[in-house]
Parts: C-alpha cells; sequence; structure tokens
C-alpha cells in the first residue's frame, strides 16, 4: 500500500488474528537477540501492517468487509482493533444469500443470475437470467426443491430408474448389513467404491476398529496353533495356564506389528489400552473355558474362508440363491455333533440383546450369523446337521454369547428378511440413514458425516425422506405426530 495512489480501497476480513496477524515467534531467536543482532522484531511486520493502513484510510476511499465466524472452529470472531476508529457506518450483511439479494449491482453474472431468481426482474433486462440462462443455476434449483421434498428423489438416492447390477456374484453379510444400516454407504462404498480417507496419525489412542482387528488376529493365532496341534485342544479342564501363556504370546506379537504399522496412538495411552486388552482376552478365555468344558468342544477352524469352493448361500422364498463369502472367526464341534460358529466382536452387547430365534436378523440389520452357520454346514457337516450361532462378546463386563440355533423357522425367517434387504438394494433406493444428532466421540458413518461435524443437517433431510411410501417394505409405516 505504501506510494499507491489510488482512490478506492477494498480491505478483505479484518478481523481480530488476521488484521493485525497473530505474532510469530524464532524458535531459534529471541526478540532479545534480534535487537542485539539489529533483525527486526517479531511485532515489526505489524507495526508496517499498520502504518499503512493508517496511510491508506488519509489518502482513499476505504471499504472494509469483517466476518462475524470462522466456520473452520465454529466460533465468533471481533472486528480488527485497528478499524474501530473508522467504523462510523457500518453494514451488517446476514449471509450471501442476503447479500446478493440487497446488493444494487451484482459484481458476476453468477450472482446476476441469483438474484433474478430471489427478484423476478420487471423491465431490466441485465437482472433476467430466463428460465434456461444457465443450465447450472437450473440444475442445482431443482436439486434443492427435490431435497426439500418429502419424497425420495434422484438428488438423494432413488435410483430405481437406473440399471443397477444384481446381487447374482456372491456376497458378504457385512455388505448386506451395510444396507440396512445406511443406504446411502452402501452405494458410495460397494458401488462407487469411496472409502473414507483414514489419519491414523491423528489419533491419540488406538481406533475401535484397530482394537478389533487386533484382538480378532491374536485369537486367530491362538486358535491356529490349537488347530495345527502346537498348543493341545481344551481338555475336561478346559484352558489350561499353557493356553493363557500361548495367547498372550500371540496378543504381544500382534501389537508388535500393529506398533509398526503406527495404528495404536499416543505412546501413554497405548500402554493403559494394551493392558486393557490382554486383560479383555485373558478374562474371555477363562469365560470361554466353561462354555468348552460344559458342550466339550473342539476347535475345527479359524478365521475359516468360505465364498470360494463352498457351496454356502441362502436361498430366498422365490427360490433364488444368494450365495455368500466371508470369513468364520471360530468352528467348534460338540460332543454330539453339533457344529458352533462363533463370530467375536469387541464392541458392546446393546446391539445384540433383541435377537431371538423369532427375530434371528434383528429385523434385517444381522446376517453374518445365519451366513456363517450355512458355509460352516456345507463345509463340516451334513444339510440337517444341528448348528449354533452365536456372537463371542470380548469386552471386560459382558462376555455374553448372544445366538441362537437353526432350524427350519429360523431358516424360513432369514431368508424372508434377506429378501427384503436384496429387493431393496436392486430396486435402487439410498438414501442418507443418519444417526440422531448428539454428542458422540466417534463419527458412526463417515458417509453421512464426512466432515465429522455431526448429523442435523442429514437428519433433518431423512425425517422428510422416510416419509415416502415407497420406502415402507423395508421402513415399515411412519407415524406422523399431529
Amino acid at each position: 500500500a505504501v506510494g499507491l495512489d489510488v482512490d478506492v480501497a477494498i480491505i478483505l476480513g479484518a478481523a481480530e488474528g488476521l488484521l493485525p496477524p497473530r505474532p510469530t515467534s524464532d524458535p531459534l531467536l529471541s526478540d532479545a537477540d534480534r535487537v542485539l543482532a539489529g533483525l527486526p522484531t517479531a511485532d515489526a511486520r505489524s507495526t508496517r501492517l499498520h502504518r499503512a493502513l493508517l496511510a491508506m484510510f488519509a489518502t482513499a476511499d476505504v471499504t472494509v468487509t469483517a466476518p462475524r465466524g470462522d466456520l473452520r472452529s465454529t466460533s465468533s470472531v471481533e472486528l480488527s482493533r485497528w478499524i474501530g476508529p473508522w467504523a462510523h457506518d457500518t453494514r451488517a450483511i446476514a449471509s450471501h444469500h442476503a447479500g446478493v439479494a440487497s446488493v444494487s449491482f451484482p459484481a458476476s453474472p453468477l450472482e446476476h443470475l441469483l438474484r433474478g431468481r430471489l427478484h423476478p426482474p420487471l423491465d431490466d433486462p441485465l437482472d433476467d437470467p430466463g428460465d434456461s440462462a444457465d443450465a447450472v443455476v437450473q440444475r442445482g434449483l431443482r436439486m434443492i426443491e427435490a431435497r426439500r421434498s418429502d419424497a425420495l428423489t434422484a438428488y438423494d438416492g432413488d435410483l430405481s430408474g437406473q440399471q443397477l447390477p444384481r446381487l447374482d456374484d456372491v456376497v458378504s453379510p457385512s455388505r448386506l448389513e451395510s444396507w440396512t444400516a445406511c443406504p446411502h454407504a452402501y452405494f458410495d462404498h460397494y458401488l462407487l467404491d469411496v472409502d473414507p480417507v483414514e489419519e491414523p496419525g491423528a489419533e491419540i489412542t488406538i481406533t475401535a476398529r484397530d482394537r478389533g482387528t487386533a484382538h480378532h488376529a491374536a485369537l486367530d493365532l491362538f486358535h491356529r496353533a490349537v488347530v495345527d496341534g502346537a498348543l493341545a485342544q481344551p481338555g475336561p479342564d478346559g484352558w489350561t495356564d499353557e493356553h493363557r501363556h500361548g495367547l498372550t504370546r500371540c496378543f504381544d506379537e500382534v501389537c508388535e506389528r500393529t506398533e509398526r504399522r503406527g495404528r495404536t496412538g499416543r505412546p501413554a495411552f497405548w500402554a493403559d489400552e494394551r493392558a486393557r486388552m490382554l486383560d479383555d482376552l485373558l478374562t474371555w478365555l477363562d469365560h470361554d473355558s466353561a462354555i468348552v468344558v460344559q458342550r466339550g468342544s473342539t476347535v475345527l477352524a479359524s478365521e475359516f474362508v468360505f465364498g470360494t469352493d463352498d457351496d454356502a448361500a441362502i436361498v430366498l422364498p422365490d427360490g433364488r440363491p444368494i450365495r455368500l463369502k466371508g470369513s468364520i472367526d471360530r468352528v467348534d464341534r460338540t460332543r454330539d455333533g453339533s457344529l458352533v460358529v462363533t463370530d467375536h466382536k469387541s464392541g458392546g452387547k446393546d446391539k445384540f440383546k433383541d435377537m431371538s430365534p423369532d427375530d434371528p436378523t434383528v429385523g434385517g440389520t444381522l446376517f453374518q450369523l445365519p451366513s456363517y452357520a450355512a458355509a460352516a454346514r456345507a463345509r463340516f457337516g451334513e444339510p440337517d446337521n444341528p448348528v449354533h450361532a452365536e456372537y463371542g462378546l470380548l469386552r471386560k463386563g459382558g462376555y455374553a454369547r448372544p445366538g441362537f440355533t437353526m432350524s427350519t423357522e429360523v431358516d424360513a425367517k432369514v431368508s424372508e428378511a434377506l429378501a427384503r434387504v436384496v429387493a431393496g438394494i436392486e430396486t435402487g433406493y439410498f438414501p442418507n440413514r443418519p444417526e440422531r444428532p448428539g454428542w458422540r466421540f466417534f463419527v458412526g458413518c463417515h458417509y453421512c458425516e464426512p466432515d465429522g461435524l455431526g448429523t442435523a443437517e442429514r437428519w433433518a433431510e431423512w425425517e422428510r425422506k422416510q416419509h415416502d411410501p415407497r420406502l415402507a417394505p423395508w421402513l415399515g409405516a411412519v407415524e406422523v405426530d399431529a
């Protein structure tokens, strides 16, 4: 600004922290050392800026803009103290929308188009965008109108008019479950191949996902040692001290590998979490010991992969088979010849509290156990072989075994629930189904909450869209509060 001969000057973003800028300190030279060396101090730049600002106000017609908030930190900001003496003619603009609506002459063609939609022109041809003047603006307006409606549209998940792939190939039970949890996440992940960006270096402690991965890997090493004969099968007394030491060794090996991958967070937090995770595993082993003694179990397989050569499928009521793929955490055979499939979970038990033989999929949200039972029966048993399917919870304070025994009635209920999910996927309905807004220490669905700042906007849209009667076969009738 120094030496410029201007008539009009516009200063953008005159807020505290920007004007004057935050002082920066040199990590090697203090201000006292800089003075002795004849170098400018940390506040010298601010002093020069202030003098240039004073000169600008003395020689030009100055307009100053200042934000009222910082969207990055969701905080309000104050007008710069340097501007205070000249802030005599101020005007507050509520938003970009309000500014475009009230400005005397828009600054760009796009703002002309937007203001033309806000205030339809009468006789000023410069303000007339026309109904088809800008295709992008028109499509944007259609998108806003569609997303504000109560009907599911192409702008928020209705792909029923598109040619979508059928589930004729092998499919994992977790993929089926993901559609029920959030159809939009299913569309992004499985049809568009979009994955959330992970930044393990920014984590303070190990994430729930990595904790579960470490638990599964340690148990897999342990059970494989049992199957291969390096460790004995559980005997009349269940698991012994030798097995406890073996599980500890397996856990230590997994922890070292997880640390090398940088997935454990800060060292101080990891030290406590590692001890807690080992305690969870060893206490779980004590609970499992009593169960294997009661059942007379022997371990047949660990992380048994199916879906390649095995004929694992669930048949829908219309006779169509849905071929399955996946990996069973553990398969046991009991003394009476029955099979037991176990899926280890490191989370809580609330998700499984309503599971029963009358509702084995909990409203079409859980398909892992029926899929694992079908795979185990195809590989290790006969078509009429009894199979008990259960989740094995690994967190201390629970260690519950929610599950059920497969039967003709359970098979029929699983088939009906799976048919509804397959129909929803192949019909092409993929709306956002976010969690209710509220404080959480984690992001429940990265596809509904990609910025990690909450689900309020998505939730408001979902409250409207769920009233679309086409979604009733999957969501049921939605009651409207009078």
